[in-house]
């Protein structure tokens, strides 16, 4: 009868502990920071925007609105101080809190066109005063204007009824890849022969378009217009620039109105 008293006292002190110790851990985890309250408000530029870039903004700015008052955590003594937060590619700037809320990076050298970056803020980087922390890396994904075709136009026309056409880039492309992805087709829809005139890189790539069958009456001209054929001038996507990888995101077409005799251009 002693003994098995005895075992249900161990027993009694067992389970008694243990539910202190279940209530202490609850307590604990009531007094710690909660992760689900400290979030971001807002991020420029948004979730897969296109940062324009280019002479007039070569390093746009960046910022995050917390909806808490936040700030860099201490650092602990030894240690590398922790990037609030990091880009992929890295791109070097400078980070500044511009008000309890709003934290902002400057590039300090332009950024690449034509490139996807991710930026994600690290939650053991900031927190609330309060101790309020993320509850998971934010994570925003952004690019770079990508290759665009800004013009086409035709600059001359030679005997043989070829037109030379010129096709401007926003960035230095390859003219032998340039010309696999062009076409030409005359007003009826038929496909005209095209080759390269020139082989340097360059943001603009001249091609020879033709023979082109101008109307009967193009030879003997009195107005500009009279003779006159359009073409259609089609860069297929995928065609990438030298700064980066992302190309043309889908087709573009051009209409081109070509003359046997060109007027003097100002």
């Amino acid at each position: 009868m002693g003994r098995r008293r005895f075992w249900i006292t161990v027993a009694a002190f067992a389970v008694a502990n243990a539910a202190v110790w279940v209530g202490y851990d609850h307590y604990q985890q009531a007094r710690a920071p909660r992760r689900d309250i400290l979030t971001v408000d807002r991020f420029t530029p948004e979730q897969g925007e296109i940062v324009a870039t280019g002479r007039a903004n070569p390093m746009p700015a960046f910022s995050w609105r917390f909806n808490l008052d936040v700030g860099q955590q201490p650092t602990p003594p030894g240690k590398e101080p922790l990037a609030p937060v990091t880009f992929a590619p890295a791109i070097r700037g400078d980070f500044k809190w511009t008000d309890g809320h709003t934290l902002t990076f400057r590039p300090t050298e332009p950024l690449p066109r034509a490139t996807s970056f991710t930026a994600t803020v690290n939650p053991a980087a900031v927190a609330s005063a309060e101790g309020y922390t993320l509850s998971k890396p934010l994570i925003t994904h952004f690019s770079t204007t990508p290759l665009e075709l800004q013009r086409v136009r035709q600059l001359a026309v030679d005997e043989q009824g070829r037109v030379l056409l010129e096709l401007a880039f926003n960035d230095t492309v390859n003219p032998a890849e340039a010309l696999s992805h062009v076409s030409v087709r005359d007003p009826d829809a038929r496909k005209v022969p095209v080759e390269l005139s020139g082989r340097a890189p360059s943001d603009r790539v001249r091609v020879l378009a033709g023979p082109v069958k101008f109307d009967a009456t193009s030879a003997a001209a009195t107005r500009p217009t009279e003779g006159d054929r359009t073409l259609a001038i089609s860069v297929s996507a995928g065609l990438a620039g030298a700064s980066g990888p992302l190309g043309l995101a889908s087709d573009v077409s051009r209409e081109v109105v070509v003359a046997r005799t060109l007027l003097a251009e100002e």
